[in-house]
């Protein structure tokens, strides 16, 4: 963790992103999430994603220098597609507050 946090300062900030789409699959919700990779970061995003009820069929999870560009195929508690606007607005403020987080 040490040599990583390093590493981590020397490198240009990365801002975290979140965004959701309904057309790409036909039964999930993909949330596309970039931000600086560091050590927890799949850890805290899969917090929220349990916190909101939602429920995790498909990761995939890519880091290119600094940067972590996952995606991740959701469901909402009900077995559908995550379409609430309102708690996607939610979603990605806690998300985003999250990853800005150390």
């Amino acid at each position: 963790v040490s040599r990583w946090r390093r590493l981590a300062r020397e490198a240009i900030p990365v801002p975290a992103a979140v965004e959701f789409d309904n057309d790409l699959s036909a039964s999930d919700t993909v949330v596309d999430v970039t931000a600086q990779d560091r050590p927890g970061l799949l850890y805290r995003i899969t917090r929220v994603f349990g916190e909101e009820g939602l429920d995790i069929r498909t990761a995939l999870v890519a880091t290119q220098g600094v940067t972590a560009a996952d995606s991740f195929y959701v469901r909402d508690a009900a077995g559908g597609k995550f379409a609430d606007a309102a708690a996607m607005k939610r979603v990605r403020r806690r998300l985003v507050d999250a990853l800005a987080s150390s």
